[in-house]
């Protein structure tokens, strides 16, 4: 799902770049690997501390 959004995010911008400026500016290929493998990054290095921790980190704090 945070794909999908990522992704929709990155199709706005894009859309909102040629409304005002009418080219494709600042937007490049590194906003699109960012909006696709961002999520795969987070989640290994999560795995890594968990692992290196010994715990769950992913639990929620109470407050």
């Amino acid at each position: 799902m945070k794909k999908l959004i990522q992704s929709y995010a990155l199709f706005a911008a894009a859309v909102i770049c040629f409304v005002c400026i009418g080219r494709l500016e600042g937007v490049r290929e590194g906003s699109i690997i960012a909006a696709v493998a961002i999520g795969n990054i987070i989640r290994l290095y999560n795995l890594a501390f968990d692992r290196l921790t010994g715990g769950n980190q992913n639990a929620k704090i109470p407050g």
